[in-house]
């Protein structure tokens, strides 16, 4: 949701930068096929630590 924002064919519209928190899991600023195999490494584990990304 963008509040006060109106959409119109042929205007641009930007938005501020979104912070998607655990996204990252290897912390590289992206959010990829390199997180979702980290992800996907860890299917069905039990819970573990993790660090936050920077």
């Amino acid at each position: 949701m963008i509040p006060l924002t109106e959409v119109a064919i042929g205007r641009v519209l930007t938005v501020p930068a979104l912070t998607l928190p655990f996204g990252d899991a290897n912390g590289d600023g992206r959010i990829d096929i390199l997180d979702l195999s980290m992800a996907a490494a860890n299917f069905s584990d039990i819970i573990k630590t993790m660090a936050l990304p920077h």
